[in-house]
């Protein structure tokens, strides 16, 4: 038996549950199976998202797209603007919906890459540094992940830091500090 009482947060072991098998029937009621359309251009899915009567499927390595898809699986959309030009990508590393703008939007390297969901380009925002990840908040608010494996030679806003709050619009990061931190 370890005495808990005396050890800092960080140090404190989780207790595992006893049962090591769980059956999918404990938290899954229902699978439904459905056959994406031919004109889809996702090869491997490896984000998706609903919003609305849409689905939007990302395929962030094989075609480097994403399609969206209604919920009857009849209308396709397809943002597969592969390439170095205005409104194009070479890296595909995340997508969020903007449900305020009602865009998606593209993660690349150093830009988010805005498109209406038809399809068509909106506008490119430069990033304030190398983003792993992102989600939309609400209006030009995003929660943006930094990954501690960057090099930290890749320009970013800080090195100690993985999450951060960024507006779009002013180009303002506000610095999310870790729970052990605020201990």
């Amino acid at each position: 038996s370890v005495d808990n009482k005396n050890l800092p947060l960080a140090q404190t072991p989780i207790p595992l549950p006893e049962e090591k098998a769980t059956k999918l029937s404990d938290f899954i009621n229902k699978i439904e199976y459905a056959i994406l359309p031919e004109d889809t251009k996702v090869a491997r899915i490896d984000k998706a998202q609903k919003f609305d009567n849409l689905y939007f499927l990302a395929d962030y390595e094989i075609t480097r797209g994403i399609s969206i898809v209604n919920k009857n699986l009849t209308d396709i959309t397809n943002i597969h603007n592969f390439g170095e030009g205005p409104g194009e990508y070479l890296t595909f590393l995340d997508f969020t919906i903007n449900k305020s703008k009602k865009t998606v939007d593209l993660l690349s390297l150093n830009k988010l890459v805005r498109y209406n969901f038809e399809g068509k380009f909106l506008e490119e925002i430069k990033l304030p540094g190398i983003i792993s990840k992102i989600q939309h908040i609400e209006g030009d608010n995003y929660l943006l992940y930094k990954s501690k494996a960057l090099h930290e030679n890749f320009k970013g806003p800080d090195n100690t830091s993985i999450l951060w709050v960024w507006n779009s619009l002013s180009n303002e990061l506000t610095r999310i500090p870790s729970p052990i931190e605020l201990e």
